[in-house]
């Protein structure tokens, strides 16, 4: 497995768990909506709580305040489908490292066996 094709199934996986975590996040957001509407209840400001604690901001008014909260909560969902989509990537890249792994040691291995036949 050449490093152009780990790239390759990195973007791969990496673009599938961005698009899913889009979809998840539509579908989730969707449902809160008709659930909010139902009790009639205002929107959360959670995601832009929680990002504002993270990163140290803090939105100046109320527009700026929904603005981010919005970013936030789309930003979430992508980046933990995102992750997803590399975990599961990680399935495939336990084979290059053992294949690595198993390169180093026997290249290790034979050269200890050389050293070892200089000395006698």
């Amino acid at each position: 497995m050449g490093i152009n094709s780990v790239l390759a199934t990195l973007a791969a996986n990496a673009g599938k768990g961005a698009l899913t975590g889009l979809a998840g996040t539509a579908a989730m957001t969707v449902s809160s909506t008709v659930e909010a509407k139902i009790r009639e209840r205002g929107t959360s400001d959670t995601p832009a709580t929680a990002a504002g604690t993270v990163l140290g901001v803090q939105p100046k008014d109320e527009t700026t305040t929904q603005r981010f909260n919005t970013l936030a909560h789309w930003g979430y969902g992508v980046c933990w489908g995102t992750g997803r989509g590399l975990i599961g990537a990680a399935d495939l890249f336990h084979h290059a490292v053992y294949v690595g792994a198993t390169g180093l040691a026997y290249d290790w291995l034979e050269g200890s066996d050389r050293r070892s036949r200089r000395l006698r």
